[in-house]
């Protein structure tokens, strides 16, 4: 979308596939899963449960659409009235003391509002899909296959890390981990989620040369931003710790700084796989991952049951 070479009648194709296979694909798993759970789901729940596959996976597909078009800013707008929708409805079931599964039926309203202004805004814009040199839906699925798998093993490294942190660490020694993967976790949340965000589709609009370069500038600024966060965590990290959670947690100190030095070495990646998506490869991420996920896990089993918290947080900045 972002290199405007998918024509509008492409788009609705690809839509009415999502909702024709891809949807009752996910809602019939979804029962299966049900049906081997041993938790008991009345009629209601199970209907809105399986809405909101639905729903969710209409509303993730608009909002690619939205940032292919490069409206980010009502991308932005579509989050937030998502955000707004659900707080209101939700607090007013609380404060009505309502049963809590009209906490779920607030989302569904929520979710289908940020749809319904998310298709308008893609209806809006469709004078700007060229009705020429249209990729087809064959290499639209084909690079989101790629680009799947590259996500699963990234997945697969992680759960796999927390399965054998959650195995192996005490109770008291995962809250202590806990605290520390959190601080690392607003470098991610406040650089590399945004960046996939606007980049990508940025991006994918310039040429080979153009994108490099906006690429490189953009990595810098990112490594410096992350720089700075880890030399303000490392001067004042002591002091947030105890002041935040108290002196038995200060001991998350030195993972912290583990964990926020390994994920300042990841930043520039964000920028990097959003590099190699928009120019079309995202296989070569893939192939990256391939190479890491063996690497991650065999220290996982090595170094975690040795070390800890130390040996999970060095699992993890790798």
């Amino acid at each position: 979308f972002a290199k405007k070479n998918i024509r509008f009648s492409t788009y609705t194709r690809i839509f009415g596939l999502v909702i024709s296979i891809q949807i009752p694909v996910m809602i019939a798993i979804a029962l299966l899963v049900m049906g081997f759970s041993k938790v008991y789901i009345d009629t209601l729940d199970i209907s809105i449960y399986l809405l909101m596959i639905v729903l969710i996976v209409i509303l993730e597909l608009s909002r690619f659409v939205m940032r292919g078009l490069c409206t980010i800013s009502k991308f932005n707008i579509s989050i937030m009235l998502e955000i707004v929708i659900y707080s209101a409805l939700s607090m007013l079931v609380i404060l009505t003391h309502e049963n809590l599964i009209y906490i779920i039926i607030s989302q569904v309203v929520a979710s289908a509002s940020a749809i319904a202004f998310c298709q308008w805004t893609i209806l809006k814009n469709k004078k700007s899909y060229r009705e020429c040199q249209d990729a087809g839906i064959k290499s639209v699925y084909t690079y989101g296959l790629k680009v799947h798998l590259f996500n699963v093993l990234n997945t697969l490294q992680v759960k796999f890390s927390a399965l054998f942190i959650s195995f192996y660490l005490t109770l008291a020694d995962l809250g202590i981990f806990t605290v520390a993967f959190t601080f690392s976790l607003l470098l991610q949340m406040s650089l590399q989620t945004p960046i996939s965000a606007v980049v990508l589709p940025k991006l994918a609009r310039l040429s080979d040369g153009e994108s490099i370069v906006l690429a490189s500038i953009i990595t810098r600024w990112v490594t410096f931003i992350g720089g700075c966060y880890l030399l303000f965590m490392g001067v004042f990290g002591e002091y947030l710790l105890g002041m935040l959670f108290g002196d038995e947690f200060l001991l998350a100190y030195i993972p912290m700084l583990l964990l926020i030095l390994g994920m300042l070495f990841k930043t520039p990646v964000a920028t990097l796989n959003c590099y190699f998506k928009a120019s079309g490869r995202p296989e070569t991420l893939g192939k990256i991952a391939i190479l890491t996920v063996p690497i991650q896990i065999t220290l996982s089993i090595v170094f975690i049951p040795l070390y800890g918290i130390l040996g999970a947080a060095h699992v993890l900045a790798v």
